[in-house]
């Protein structure tokens, strides 16, 4: 069990380090995409109210891909605007077409923005730890079906207590 326990880690880490979730930067393709996500059903949703037209909306959406927003391009707009929103969208906006700029990034704030981005990451890294945890579960109730009548010294606030079953122990830590 206790071997696994770093491997649950593990996969946040590593999702992580190559950006795919949060990524050591301001700028991951994830956080990109989302951002991009985001704008396209807000303004799909502004289009079904009568507040933008339909044909920007999806012009929005039809370009909501990180290939339209490049990485080197977002860094040398944040090099002129140091705003990590506004650089992503005025990269963003060079690739729409028929005016839809104008309606992009309609009525909302950065906070907005980057508050939906923070939820959706989070949303992504439970999905990631309840796939491990699903795992470490599965392990502990092998382990107690393994042991079931296996004895071991119990333990109390560090010290050995009455003798108790493997079943006792690896069942709670299951169940917990």
């Amino acid at each position: 069990m206790s071997s696994h326990i770093p491997e649950f880690y593990e996969s946040i880490v590593e999702a992580s380090n190559r950006g795919e979730l949060w990524g050591l930067d301001q700028f991951s393709n994830n956080t990109n995409q989302l951002v991009m996500d985001i704008e396209a059903a807000l303004a799909r949703a502004q289009s079904s109210q009568g507040i933008i037209p339909e044909w920007a909306a999806n012009e929005i959406t039809a370009k909501a891909d990180v290939k339209y927003m490049p990485q080197v391009e977002i860094n040398k707009e944040n090099e002129l605007v140091r705003h990590r929103l506004v650089s992503r969208l005025n990269v963003w906006k060079k690739s729409l077409d028929l005016g839809a700029e104008e309606y992009l990034h309609f009525g909302a704030t950065t906070v907005d923005i980057f508050d939906t981005v923070l939820v959706l990451q989070v949303k992504q890294s439970i999905d990631i730890l309840l796939e491990s945890l699903l795992d470490i579960e599965s392990q502990l109730l092998a382990l107690t079906k393994n042991h079931i009548d296996t004895y071991m010294v119990g333990r109390t606030i560090g010290q050995h207590a009455l003798p108790m079953t493997c079943l006792l122990y690896t069942s709670d830590a299951a169940d917990e």
